[in-house]
């Protein structure tokens, strides 16, 4: 009996030690994390539909050896790439652990857009900008990040954008990238780890 028992807690020992060393560690050297979040959190909720505005937040991690934060927009329009522009950069000496947030605002034909990066060893940096408004007809939505996603050190990823389009759908089916290249209009935000500032 006693055989039986110590047998059964070595399984169990080793189905346990599998399981943690399976796991994928937190933060990875050499690659940046980006972490789904929200604008408006806790007692601030409730000022979000007084706000108007249309945004979200993602939380960015990194450690590794590339000291710049390098943001940057795309707009898309009926399948073409009609503007790249980089937002802004930011540089930091010892790893990220940040949020990054970016709204925009309606102003007549246009939107005010802010993107803002805020660390609690830095205070934060931001960029103010416009982007021409969609057709007024158009039915849109905002396509943030689902998920974790881990971006490799040099490389941009899409972590947040806004949909339009004419027939009324807004659905990302999980690709930003993809929803943008087939949508009437899109605003896309990317953000990338670099060696030096662009």
């Amino acid at each position: 009996m006693k055989k039986i028992i110590l047998t059964l807690v070595a399984v169990a020992i080793g189905f346990l030690l599998s399981a943690c060393s399976s796991e994928e560690p937190k933060s990875q050297k050499g690659y940046l994390t980006i972490e789904p979040s929200q604008l408006f959190v806790g007692d601030t909720k409730k000022l979000e539909p007084h706000m108007g505005l249309i945004g979200g937040a993602v939380h960015l991690k990194y450690d590794g050896d590339y000291k710049i934060l390098q943001t940057k927009y795309e707009i898309w329009e009926k399948g073409k790439l009609t503007k790249s522009s980089n937002a802004f950069g930011t540089s930091f000496e010892e790893g990220l652990d940040d949020e990054l947030t970016f709204s925009l605002k309606t102003n007549e034909n246009m939107f005010d857009a802010v993107l803002a990066v805020s660390s609690n060893k830095k205070g934060y940096s931001s960029s103010h900008f416009s982007v021409p408004k969609f057709n007024e007809e158009y039915a849109y939505g905002p396509v943030p990040i689902e998920e974790s996603i881990k971006v490799k050190e040099g490389k941009d990823e899409a972590m947040w954008g806004l949909i339009a389009n004419k027939d009324g759908r807004i659905s990302s089916e999980g690709d930003i990238n993809k929803a943008a290249k087939v949508a009437d209009w899109a605003f896309v935000v990317k953000v990338s780890i670099e060696e030096e500032m662009k």
